[in-house]
């Protein structure tokens, strides 16, 4: 309608210099959208087969921060390929961001020490998602871990963002396996040997209750006489169950 030979354009120089940027621009967009498809679609199959026991908490924080270190991988090496198609020259764009990107770790160092200690505390396995934790002074179920913050959720369903900077301190209350502690006060004139006889025999009944038999994992401790109060000894004991599984 516009009077213009297409094939005649595209047959010049310029038209298969643009002609070949549309298509290496085109190509490198669905590659890219391929990979990632597959990769989330392995990511999200290893994670519904992650099985509940240590290594699987582990394997979904690991693999959640992948799949966001992917996604911006991709982000970037799109966007040097397809201004690199168009013609501009990404030698000095490169050399410029590595001078912005100096300038921001000097002046974002915050950033860097959340992203740094937050990588230390993945690989050394401090805690991971799914876990019951209290860092800087909140406490809840850790829901998600990017590359600088940890999500908690609270017993009142609070969400809490904590930088990794801010982490100074982790109480990991559901790591490995947890105790009952107990305290009992008994009478001065009371047998103490009779007394723990008893409380043997209260651990084999919750051993024998099917409610009970498969978190504890341990035998009762005698930990024997903790203190004298004015009107009773205490005695401790404690035993050992799975984490999470211990009354408070």
């Amino acid at each position: 309608s516009w009077n213009l030979d297409i094939f005649q354009i595209v047959n010049t120089e310029f038209g298969l210099d643009v002609t070949f940027s549309i298509v290496t621009i085109f190509f490198v967009i669905i590659f890219s959208i391929l990979i990632w498809t597959i990769a989330t679609l392995g990511i999200d199959k290893v994670l519904s087969s992650a099985m509940p026991d240590r290594a699987g908490p582990r394997i979904k924080t690991l693999l959640a921060l992948a799949k966001n270190i992917l996604l911006v991988v991709i982000i970037l090496v799109d966007l040097i390929i397809i201004l690199s198609e168009l013609g501009i020259n990404v030698a000095p764009l490169l050399a410029g961001a590595g001078v912005v990107g100096l300038a921001i770790g000097f002046g974002a160092q915050t950033l860097v020490k959340d992203i740094i200690t937050g990588a230390f505390i993945v690989f050394e396995n401090t805690l991971t998602v799914g876990d019951v934790v209290e860092v800087a002074g909140h406490s809840g179920v850790v829901e998600a871990m990017t590359i600088r913050t940890i999500r908690l959720r609270d017993l009142y369903g609070t969400v809490h963002t904590v930088p990794f900077s801010s982490v100074e301190t982790i109480v990991n209350m559901t790591r490995d396996y947890a105790y009952v502690l107990a305290e009992v006060g008994v009478a001065y004139k009371e047998n103490t040997d009779n007394v723990f006889d008893l409380l043997r025999d209260v651990d084999s009944d919750l051993r024998a209750d099917e409610m009970y038999t498969h978190d504890i994992i341990g035998p009762l401790e005698e930990m024997g006489v903790e203190k004298f109060d004015d009107s009773a000894v205490i005695l401790r004991v404690r035993l050992k169950t799975k984490p999470g599984k211990q009354p408070k």
